[in-house]
């Protein structure tokens, strides 16, 4: 039998040692990652979110001494928000809103001369409003556009002007004239409201109930000798883009 030196032995003992090790570390540096491991924080379904907002609706409560065309009374509203999640149930945000109310009357709140003939009447009342919200979330979505949840939210907006604008017709030559007034005297400051949103898949309804008074009453009584306002509620649709 043939006899090998254990010098050999070792040899060929460390060189198959080597080549494994070799391979060994040429697999992990060949190692490709897919996926980053990093658990994103910002996004849909993540702690912290952001979206553009658009809604439209009805002005649908009673008016005070204005008779509103309610089928043709409408608001719009573009802004965004901020959603930061607490837990599976409860997330925090705010948003931040431009929303405009058109309110068609049927009679004019100006004195009209006999020969004139009232053809439409309107307010326009926008509106910078910012509000904090609490969100309650009912589905493993965790209340993001697509999922299913309840928005309370209250907050206070600033009118950046009130227009009233109104066109007559003269009977006597069949002319029509265009009267708009702005900066009104008697607008209110700021004002405080309150909304509620509920979201089930794609579809958001939400209810606008605004607090207090557009205009001041004191101040009208002494200009008019009577006192007048708009709705205070609107329902409609939000999507979020």
């Amino acid at each position: 039998m043939r006899k090998y030196s254990p010098i050999l032995l070792i040899a060929l003992l460390g060189y198959f040692l080597l080549i494994n090790e070799v391979k060994s570390q040429t697999h992990i540096l060949e190692r490709t990652v897919k996926h980053d491991t990093l658990t994103p924080k910002f996004g849909k379904n993540r702690k912290h979110y952001a979206n553009v907002l658009f809604s439209a609706g009805f002005i649908v409560s009673p008016s005070q001494n204005i008779d509103i065309k309610y089928g043709a009374a409408m608001e719009y509203a573009l802004g965004g928000y901020y959603k930061r999640r607490l837990n599976k149930k409860f997330s925090v945000g705010a948003t931040l809103m431009f929303r405009s109310q058109t309110h068609r009357l049927k009679n004019s709140l100006l004195p009209i001369a006999s020969n004139y003939t009232g053809e439409f009447y309107r307010f326009t009342l926008p509106t910078f409003e910012l509000a904090p919200f609490l969100r309650f979330n009912f589905d493993k979505l965790r209340g993001d556009h697509l999922g299913t949840f309840l928005d309370l939210s209250a907050g206070a907006g600033v009118p950046v002007w009130v227009d009233y604008s109104q066109e007559l017709k003269n009977n006597t030559n069949s002319t029509k004239e265009f009267t708009s007034i702005s900066n009104l005297p008697y607008l209110t400051p700021i004002h405080g409201f309150v909304e509620a949103r509920l979201g089930y898949r794609s579809i958001v309804i939400y209810t606008h109930w605004r607090l207090n008074n557009v205009f001041i009453s004191s101040k009208l009584n002494e200009m008019y000798q009577k006192s007048f306002d708009l709705p205070k509620a609107t329902v409609g649709l939000m999507v979020a883009f």
